[in-house]
């Protein structure tokens, strides 16, 4: 099957705007003031201090605890987890994170493209850009576990 030049046009214009719109999404705070180490550090925290949350209830019997008691064990626990997903907000946006660096990279190339080129072209111009992003994604969160107790 042979694919048009205005369908690879299409293509091309569909695959920045979903690449752009995926880096969006992933930078949504990116003014994040905070660099990558130090918010690891508050990523695995927040994950110990909901492991400790978690722990603390798993005596509470559902059958014979008061309607308060399984309350506040909820609140305490969706509490760690909105806390958890606030840091890891912050670790995929902090300054000097490659995933982010690779957004922002793809971003001004794309504002630098020029108006008269075709997608086909602007897709090859973006080339660099676009295949920064799976080694970008690995060096953010490969190897990036938190060394937590086992306590089971």
């Amino acid at each position: 099957m042979k694919i048009s030049d205005k369908m690879r046009s299409i293509i091309a214009v569909t695959l920045c705007g979903g690449a752009l719109a995926g880096g969006a999404v992933i930078t949504v705070n990116a003014l994040a003031f905070e660099d990558t180490e130090s918010a690891k550090a508050d990523v695995c925290q927040s994950l110990d201090d909901l492991r400790t949350t978690i722990v603390s209830y798993q005596g509470l019997d559902p059958l014979t605890a008061t309607n308060d008691q399984l309350d506040g064990a909820y609140d305490d626990i969706a509490g760690a987890v909105d806390d958890l997903d606030e840091e890891l907000d912050e670790w995929v946006n902090a300054y000097d994170n490659p995933l982010t660096e690779a957004y922002w990279d793809l971003y001004y190339a794309v504002e630098d493209l020029d108006g008269d080129n075709t997608g086909a072209e602007n897709l090859v111009d973006l080339e660099d850009e676009l295949a920064a992003y799976p080694a970008a994604f690995q060096e953010t969160f490969d190897g990036s576990g938190c060394d937590i107790p086992d306590e089971s």
